[in-house]
Order: C-alpha cells, then sequence, then structure tokens
C-alpha cells in the first residue's frame, strides 16, 4: 500500500510539472525562436509520423544521436531508456538478454521465444543476438515499450526494439569510421553509396571489429583472452525505383564472429556442500606422482576459489571461443497508390553458433601444487533458420478521418540444440592405488530439434473524430504451432514418444484514446494486450515436468501518457504510466539438473517513465528520463526481477572554433538494485545500486580532402565501477549442492575515433 501511495503522489507531481511548464512565459523560455528540437520520424505504427504524434511509450535514437551518446552495441541502448535492461547471456558474447518493463527471459534456449522482439527493417528476428548492431548503417533505433500484440510480427508481452537502416541514397557518398581503444579494441566501418545506375542504387558496408579481452586466463590449455571478440560483417542493401509507385528494396548481411564468453565467476558455494565429508570426495596426484589427497569435497575445492568481487585473473580449465555465424536476406515490395501503400516483406535468416568447449563454473579443482583439474564442462553447437512472410496495407479513407493498417503474417522456424553437459569428481582407482581417475557424476545437456510456425491476421484503424479526439482500434489473430522432438540420450524411446507438439491461438489487440490539448500537448488513454506462445522445455524426455508445455504468457496493459513540445518547441517532455496484468507467467528455474520453463500464476505491476530534451541555449542540450517499476507476485516466493528505480542524465555542450565544431558530451545512468532470479530463496543473486559515467569529447565539421573529418576522445565506466551483468545460482545435482556464479561488466575504458565523410 506504501508504494501505491507514494506512485500515486509521484504521478500527481509529474503531471501538475507538466502542467506548469507548458504554462510557464514563453517569451521567459523562449527567446530565440529558430532554436526549435528536431522532429524525429518513426514508424512503430508501420506508418511515418512524428514521435511526439505517436500516442504510445517509444524511445527513438537517430543516427546523430546514437554517434554522441556513444552507443555501439545492443547493452548500450538499455543504459538511455527508461525501465529496459539488456546484457549478455552467460556463456555467450553474442547472445544478449533483454527485459522491458519487468518482461523478457535470460534464456537461450532454442525452445523459448523472447519476450522482447528484435526487428530489423520490419523483419522479426527469432534469436536475440546483439551482433546484428554490427552490421548495419542504423538510420534509427526505436524501442517500444509495453505489449506488442496488434501490429508487429511476433505477439510479445515486453516490448520490441526496431532497428531501421540507412537506405541507399542515389548518389556517391563514402563514410569510413576507425576507433582504438583500450583492451585491444578496434572498429573499422566503411560505408559506399553508389551513383545510380538507371532508377537503381546501392548501399554497402563492412566492418571489422574486435578486442582482446579484460580478463586473462593462466590455464595452457585454455583460451587465454577471457571476453575477446573478432567479427567481420558485411552488408549490401539494392534500392530500384521502377517509378513514383513502385520500389523494390534488397538486403544482405552477414556476420562471422569468434569470441571467448566473459568469464562466469564463482561467488559463493552453499557451506552445507562444501562442508559435507561424504560429498564426492577429491583426490589427485602430486608433483612426484604420489596420490594426495585433497581434503573435502568438490563444493569445497570450489569454495576455496570462490570470490564476490570482479577479478581479472583466472586459471579456467576449458575456456574455448564461440563460432557465430549469422546471415539474412529481405526483400520488400512497395506500391505507393492515391491514398494506399501496399508492401511485401519477405525474409529468410539462418543462425549457426558453436562453443567447443566451456568450464561453466568459471573455475577449477587444485591439486596440493596449485594445479587445475578439468571440472565443469559443456559444449555447444545451434543451428536456426527463418522465413517469414509479411503483407501490409496501409490507407486511408472517408477523405482522411479514418486511417488503416491490415496485414497478414507468417513465421516459420526450424532449429536444432545439441548441447552436453558433465560435472567431473576425481578418486583413486579400485584396480590401481596411483591412478587417478576421473569419474562423471552428472552426464546431462540438451539435444532436441524445434520447429515452430506462427500466423496472424491483424488491423488497425485510427478514427479522427474531431480536430482533437483520435480513437485507434487494433485487433489481432494469431496462431502458433510448436514441435520439438528430443535426440540423443533417448535411444530407448521410439520418434512418435520423443516428439511432442502442440498449438495455441489468441486474439489479442489494442484501444487506444488520443486528445490534442493543443498544438504542443497531447494525452493518451490505451488498452493492450499481448501474449507468448507455449514453450517446450529442451530438458531430458525421462522428465514428465519437461514434456508438458507451459501455457502461453499474457499480458494487459493499462497506460495513460502525455507528449508535449514546451518553451516553443526548445523542450521536449514525454510521460507515461502504466499498470499490466499478467497471466501464466513463464518463468524459468533449476529443477533437479534442469532448467526449466513452467507456468507461475500471476502478476501485476505499475510504473512510470519519464523523458526530457531540452535546449537549454544555442550551446546546450540537456536529457534524462526516469523509470520506475513495482510487480507484485501472487506466488509468495517470488519477487521482482527490474530494478525498481532507474535513471540517466546527459549534458552536451557545442561551440564553434574557427575550424569545426567543438563538442563535449558527459553521460551518467543509475540503476537500484536488480536481481537476477524472481526466487525468493535465489535474493543472494543480485547486483547491487550503481551508477555509470561515460564521456565524449569531439571535433567535428574539419574539412579534410573534399570531406569532412570527425574525431572524438572517449571514455566509458569513468570511475571504474564493479558491477554485475547476469547471474544465476547452479545446484540440484545433490541435496543442498549450490552455488552461486556472476558475469561482471566490461571495466573503465577510453579510446578515440576517427570518422571521414565525402
Amino acid at each position: 500500500m506504501r508504494l501505491k501511495n507514494e506512485f500515486h503522489i509521484f504521478t500527481k507531481s509529474a503531471l501538475s510539472f507538466a502542467i506548469a511548464l507548458s504554462t510557464h512565459s514563453t517569451a521567459t523560455l523562449a527567446k530565440e525562436q529558430s532554436l526549435v528540437i528536431e522532429e524525429v520520424v518513426v514508424t512503430a505504427q508501420k506508418k511515418s509520423e512524428s514521435m511526439q504524434d505517436t500516442p504510445i511509450a517509444i524511445t527513438a535514437f537517430t543516427e546523430d544521436s546514437l554517434e554522441q551518446m556513444g552507443i555501439k552495441n545492443a547493452s548500450d541502448v538499455g543504459e538511455f531508456t527508461p525501465n529496459i535492461t539488456i546484457g549478455p547471456s552467460i556463456g555467450s558474447k553474442f547472445n544478449i538478454r533483454m527485459y522491458i518493463r519487468g518482461k523478457g527471459t535470460a534464456e537461450p534456449s532454442l525452445t523459448i521465444d523472447p519476450k522482447v522482439g528484435i526487428y530489423l527493417d520490419g523483419v522479426y528476428m527469432a534469436r536475440n543476438s546483439g551482433a546484428i548492431f554490427d552490421v548495419v548503417d542504423l538510420e534509427r533505433i526505436e524501442v517500444l515499450r509495453g505489449p506488442q500484440g496488434t501490429l508487429w510480427g511476433k505477439n510479445t508481452t515486453g516490448g520490441a526494439i526496431n532497428m531501421v537502416t540507412a537506405k541507399p541514397e542515389g548518389e556517391f557518398k563514402f563514410k569510413q569510421q576507425i576507433t582504438g581503444g583500450s583492451n585491444g579494441q578496434y572498429r573499422s566501418i566503411t560505408t559506399i553509396d553508389t551513383p545510380p545506375i538507371g532508377n537503381a542504387s546501392a548501399k554497402l558496408s563492412y566492418v571489422l571489429k574486435g578486442q582482446d579481452g579484460w580478463a586473462k586466463n593462466t590455464h595452457t590449455n585454455s583460451e587465454k583472452e577471457l571476453g575477446s571478440e573478432d567479427t567481420e560483417a558485411y552488408r549490401i542493401a539494392l534500392r530500384w525505383e521502377a517509378n513514383d509507385r513502385f520500389s523494390l528494396d534488397y538486403s544482405f548481411d552477414q556476420t562471422n564472429g569468434e569470441a571467448t564468453p566473459v568469464p562466469v565467476q564463482v561467488a559463493w558455494v552453499n557451506p552445507s556442500a562444501a562442508d559435507n565429508p561424504t560429498t564426492f570426495d577429491v583426490n589427485a596426484l602430486n608433483e612426484s606422482g604420489a596420490v594426495q589427497f585433497i581434503p573435502g569435497n568438490a563444493f569445497a575445492q570450489m569454495a576455496l576459489i570462490a570470490n564476490p568481487d570482479r577479478q581479472d585473473t583466472f586459471n579456467i580449465d576449458a575456456m574455448g571461443a564461440e563460432d557465430m555465424d549469422i546471415k539474412g536476406h529481405n526483400l520488400t515490395l512497395t506500391w505507393q497508390m492515391e491514398a494506399l501503400e501496399l508492401k511485401s516483406i519477405s525474409a529468410y535468416r539462418e543462425y549457426d553458433s558453436f562453443m567447443p568447449t566451456l568450464n561453466s563454473g568459471g573455475g577449477a579443482y587444485y591439486d596440493d601444487t596449485g594445479a587445475s583439474l578439468p571440472a565443469f564442462h559443456s559444449t555447444g553447437t545451434k543451428s536456426q533458420h527463418q522465413f517469414s512472410q509479411e503483407l501490409q496495407a496501409v490507407g486511408a479513407a472517408m477523405d482522411g478521418q479514418l486511417e488503416y493498417v491490415l496485414g497478414l503474417y507468417h513465421f516459420q522456424e526450424k532449429g536444432k540444440e545439441i548441447n552436453p553437459w558433465n560435472i567431473s569428481s576425481y578418486r583413486i582407482s579400485e584396480f590401481n592405488g596411483q591412478v587417478l581417475e576421473t569419474v562423471i557424476f552428472v552426464d546431462s545437456g540438451v539435444f532436441y530439434k524445434v520447429e515452430s510456425t506462427s500466423n496472424a491476421l491483424y488491423g488497425q484503424f485510427d478514427y479522427n473524430l474531431s480536430d482533437q479526439w483520435t480513437l485507434t482500434l487494433g485487433m489481432r489473430y494469431t496462431e502458433d504451432e510448436k514441435e520439438i522432438v528430443y535426440l540423443s540420450g533417448q535411444d530407448k524411446y521410439s520418434e512418435s514418444e520423443r516428439t511432442k507438439e502442440d498449438d495455441w491461438g489468441k486474439f489479442t489487440g489494442a484501444f487506444t484514446a488520443n486528445f490534442e490539448l493543443n498544438d504542443d500537448i497531447s494525452l493518451y488513454g490505451k488498452a493492450s494486450s499481448g501474449y507468448a506462445a507455449g514453450v517446450y522445455n529442451a530438458g531430458p524426455i525421462d522428465d514428465p515436468t519437461v514434456v508438458k508445455p507451459a501455457d502461453p504468457e499474457e499480458t494487459t496493459s493499462y497506460e495513460f501518457g502525455a507528449k508535449s513540445m514546451l518553451a516553443g518547441g526548445r523542450v521536449q517532455l514525454n510521460a507515461a504510466l502504466f499498470y499490466n496484468d499478467s497471466k501464466n507467467l513463464q518463468i524459468t528455474a533449476f529443477e533437479g539438473n534442469t532448467r526449466v520453463t513452467n507456468n507461475s500464476g500471476k502478476s501485476d505491476s505499475q510504473g512510470i517513465e519519464f523523458e526530457f530534451l531540452a535546449l537549454a541555449s544555442e550551446s546546450v542540450t540537456l536529457n534524462a528520463n526516469y523509470g520506475y517499476i513495482d510487480v507484485n507476485y501472487d506466488d509468495a516466493g517470488r519477487d521482482q526481477l527490474a530494478p525498481r528505480n532507474s535513471f540517466s542524465l546527459g549534458a552536451q555542450y557545442d561551440y564553434p572554433v574557427s575550424v569545426g565544431l567543438l563538442t563535449a558530451r558527459l553521460d551518467a545512468s543509475h540503476s537500484s538494485k536488480q536481481y537476477f532470479s524472481t526466487d525468493l530463496e535465489d535474493r543472494e543473486i543480485n547486483d547491487d545500486a550503481r551508477a555509470l559515467f561515460n564521456a565524449r569529447f569531439s571535433l567535428s565539421e574539419v574539412k579534410v580532402a573534399d570531406g569532412v573529418m570527425t574525431t572524438a576522445l572517449w571514455g566509458r565506466n569513468l570511475t571504474d565501477k564493479e558491477y554485475r551483468v547476469h547471474g544465476v545460482s547452479f545446484g540440484g545435482v545433490v541435496p543442498d549442492a549450490a552455488y552461486n556464479a556472476y558475469s561482471w561488466g566490461e571495466p573503465r575504458t577510453f579510446g578515440i575515433d576517427l570518422r571521414w565523410d565525402y
């Protein structure tokens, strides 16, 4: 009740502030009438419109803001958007996990659909790989908060991230960007726009990037640079404008990368397991070849190396580099008629990854000489391909009083994962007391093929009731089918017994009322719904809790928002209040030796979001955002993952000099305590409140060799804050056997950017 009262007071204060600011003397705040915030056009509702005229909670990053904020990867977006968390997955540097308004998943399994959808030029990407950020020449990024159950390809309960690429411009242009930084960081991006050939033009992009790891591994038989990366990517975009009415856009992108995951570091071992003398005694040989008994057990040995603080040196017996290959085709056809636009989006994508060997515990056993012994191992191979087809009709009727979007959507995905893993213990051989014998006491993993299909019919209708009122109705019907075939290790079952399939259907939609108070301020109220299809788990078929799918997750959201351009266009203030009601929550946790997704009752969440942008003067730009969320579960054993409070602040100073434009920018982001498990028994799996500071100093608009040069110096995590980006509790092998492990964020880094545009 206390939280709800605070939320109510905070809401009233925020609205009072907005009204007061809107009525402030324009003469005082806007002396320079020509100084206004540039309009940002978005396509979040499948049509081009100003972000300020779009009645949804959306944050947009333009090409210029991406550069000035130093956003170079997917995780950076989360620092500057309220109520969104983006970070790497454990065991992979390429895959990412995303949460919007508390909705998301950290599971990399091919059987689980992300709760936040990633789209590239309208194409849904079923696997959340942050590597796609490397290849595209982005025009903007749109972050949509709240369930997307009408217009977007895959029904999601959390939200969507829409990446829009810059199209070929039909004139010769050349852009070269080079970055060098600490930890051996390098990045080269080359972009060429070709001159037109008839009605056709092209854009070519090539990326080469990499870095050494910020953590070192001293083991002789393993990768030495932990967190290292080498990636090569390219993209070809072709555009053919047959006439004023018909255009064809085709693109192909491919990314090849090799990266060693950020180390997973053991932080804590359950004392009841470590102190149990009967649990998996460890024996080893000393340097002379004599048997050396190591007191305790496997968990006692792990306790010796457990460290709750970030470390940069490890002795990991098995750490391989993940190989990843992503490629995709996109063919978009557009017919523009009098009051109707028809569009066809056809896409095919492939994703393959291979992890040769990984020590998933982040540590190893040690004998009395300090040499490590193999401990927790896994290997992994994933392959996935998808095809999608979408048909859209965007138009207007009744002399523009009615605007509509109609669509058909088809998506099909096939994937396969082979992921064996084991935990090794050591004992003296029964036949030879001088021989070290490895005992595998857990030999498990996931081995499966999966196929899923999703079909949908949708429509959204905007009716302009008057000059001030617009009512919007969105409807969607979705049918999902999933099939899983359990593979290796289940040979005693027939293929039909190992094959499980199910299907689900769901109506979702949205209703929005938008009121334009005046030319500068609009208010909206929205009710919307979304759902995530059912989930088959990838564990062994012997486990009945695995083969029974989790039911679809459903969310209904109620939102009230305000969008305003104040002080003569120099101040932009947007706010949103939301309440989410969710049921059949899909929660993933360890059960025995397997991570299993089950339904876990209901939850409700409420929150508030502010976004502020101001041109304080011709030279000074200020920005800020704030997000608050409170999640309540009907399951008394759960609590929220998302940070309760998060905000960011930014200040930019532009100063013209004789040779160009000097710019200084400082950004700060803060997140309150974040948990990595909803289970109250795992409350120790968390990251404390943290603040990160970034800075960038640049000299731009310098004329060099008939082009324009930009030079920038930057620093990230300037205070070298130690913070955790992901955590997990492993256990269930024996009673009370558990340990906690974390992945850590990157330490302080510095670098230089060079860019030349011709």
